[in-house]
């Protein structure tokens, strides 16, 4: 057989097996990618204080929430409070700097100072634990004024 009758075979077959291996890895790259789950997070940083009279929740940073999407649930002894941002009259959308102060009905009470408290803020949206941890119910500090008066009618010796 003569080389000149061959025709490009070598060529034609080292296109089509470069062309195979860039399919087979094109495929698998789109498997890949589309199975990773692209669920949204909420990307927010939360901060709660304890008192023996309220529960302070920080938005302390990151994206706004709206408030009907905020909830918190306060555990203490077994017993167990849900809030709903939305029913306090929150300010929507929820954002850094904001505070809210829950202070009705809280499951402890002033004799349970030092005690531990178990606090979940929740993304009611998504469902998302956006703060969970355990705290210690806080002493509140007591205000005291103290007035002080010049005496004019004493003159230092």
């Amino acid at each position: 057989m003569d080389e000149s009758t061959r025709g490009q075979s070598e060529l034609v077959g080292s296109v089509l097996f470069v062309g195979i291996v860039i399919l087979v890895i094109s495929a698998f790259g789109v498997g890949l990618f589309t199975s990773i789950d692209s669920e949204d997070r909420q990307l927010t940083d939360i901060s709660v204080t304890v008192t023996a009279d309220s529960v302070t929740v920080l938005h302390a940073g990151g994206e706004p929430i709206a408030a009907a999407d905020l909830a918190a649930v306060v555990r203490f002894e077994g017993r167990s409070e849900r809030y709903n941002a939305a029913d306090v009259g929150l300010p929507t959308p929820f954002k850094t700097g904001d505070r809210w102060v829950i202070d009705a009905a809280l499951p402890y009470d002033e004799s349970d100072r030092g005690a531990s408290v178990s606090v979940t803020v929740i993304s009611t949206n998504t469902g998302e634990r956006l703060f969970e941890d355990t705290v210690n119910i806080k002493i509140s500090a007591v205000s005291t004024e103290i007035t002080v008066t010049a005496d004019a009618g004493r003159r230092p010796a």
